[in-house]
């Protein structure tokens, strides 16, 4: 039983990290392939006249605000229609390339999705065509657009229209494709060692495949109650409830406070370590009644990581700074523009910075009180911070 579960602890992690390597490997190659560049006006213009294709100035005749260039085939000389639109950097072109996105993607029963591309913070690129009684095409790059329809004899050559301008770009596609089924298998993996860790506390393994369920009974597991899955569904909130969650998930199972906050930061690597090895389940009611005993024979790991807690208190110190300075920022707004804001998020940062200040900490930890509900007190002061944030002026 030992070697068996020895491989698949090896197995099972040598998959994850694998799984989540090409993950990195496909983004990676993917922010970092060469996009197509922009269509420029006169090579367009020269490119279809040189097919036989007459171009209409649209934006000379109608003047749209925001938009540079606007040629659209005449369909005298040209069999399909294709035009080109392309607006100033600034200018929203989002209701006409939804327009076009209807026509092309929800107007047709037949639809074959090429590409579906979104990289909003460095390179807006998708792509799109349909088939059906019509061959339908839309591209839209930075802030050009080309859009293409034709009965479908002529879907050849609206096709090599694209391709000779460097559109079409397979080699994306097939990097989303790896990510998809990276991804898939590292959530296959996440719910079997989920399976497994209720196993360990609960011998329920079913228990992690059902929704929202599945939360409330680590919470009751791991926090003590199993109504903090409440705050599953409040902004912020609910990230600083996962995160606290997981991390008291290393503790009840007796890791270090490294491999706690390593669970915390990297799920998806440590929580099959933590499904498939030796640990065991220690009720966290029980283990209050033997923390002075655990101190006393915990001197040795201590030592091992004092190195570690310097830096843990280092970093505390910097984000103290960093919040009491905001504090002081934000009430100097207030002083000059009276928005009660600035003052609420002024007082908020002052308590952040004094909550993460070492110093203060340890002299807090006497307080059984206080350090039992602190993390509750944050989300709720970090929850309030937010609906102001909200519904009040900026």
């Amino acid at each position: 039983m030992v070697k068996k579960s020895k491989f698949w602890f090896i197995f099972i992690n040598v998959l994850n990290i694998s799984s989540l390597i090409i993950i990195v490997i496909s983004f990676i190659l993917f922010f970092n392939q060469k996009m197509p560049e922009e269509i420029n006006e006169n090579e367009f213009i020269s490119y279809m006249e040189n097919k036989g294709c007459n171009l209409i100035d649209v934006q000379e005749e109608k003047k749209y605000l925001g938009v540079e260039t606007y040629l659209v085939t005449d369909e005298k000389t040209c069999p399909y229609l294709v035009s080109y639109t392309k607006f100033f950097l600034g200018y929203s072109y989002d209701d006409f390339f939804n327009t076009l996105y209807d026509d092309v993607v929800n107007r047709n029963r037949n639809v074959n999705e090429k590409n579906t591309i979104k990289m909003d913070l460095f390179y807006k690129y998708y792509e799109y065509s349909t088939s059906g009684d019509f061959y339908k095409s839309l591209t839209l790059n930075k802030n050009s657009i080309l859009y293409a329809s034709s009965d479908i004899k002529y879907k050849n050559e609206v096709i090599d229209i694209f391709k000779d301008f460097n559109y079409f770009n397979n080699d994306i596609n097939n990097n989303v494709s790896y990510v998809f089924y990276a991804v898939f298998l590292v959530v296959i993996i996440d719910v079997i060692s989920l399976w497994k860790i209720e196993k360990k506390i609960r011998n329920k393994g079913w228990v992690s495949i059902i929704p929202v369920y599945n939360i409330m009974c680590l919470s009751k597991d791991v926090l003590g109650s199993s109504a903090y899955v409440l705050l599953l569904f409040l902004p912020v909130g609910n990230i600083i409830f996962l995160y606290t969650l997981y991390y008291k998930l290393g503790k009840v199972f007796g890791k270090s406070n490294v491999f706690s906050l390593l669970l915390t930061l990297f799920p998806n690597i440590f929580l099959p370590m933590l499904a498939f090895d030796d640990s065991v389940y220690i009720n966290p009611k029980k283990e209050e009644n033997t923390i002075d005993e655990e101190k006393t024979i915990d001197t040795n790991f201590q030592a091992k990581t004092s190195i570690f807690r310097k830096i843990i208190n280092l970093i505390k110190w910097i984000f103290a700074i960093i919040f009491i300075f905001f504090a002081f920022a934000l009430s100097g707004l207030y002083s000059e523009e009276h928005l009660i804001i600035d003052l609420i998020l002024s007082i908020s940062f002052y308590i952040y910075g004094l909550m993460i200040c070492p110093k203060v900490t340890d002299y807090t930890r006497k307080f059984k009180i206080y350090t039992k509900y602190k993390v509750l007190f944050v989300i709720l002061l970090i929850v309030i911070d937010f609906i102001f944030i909200s519904i009040l002026p900026i």
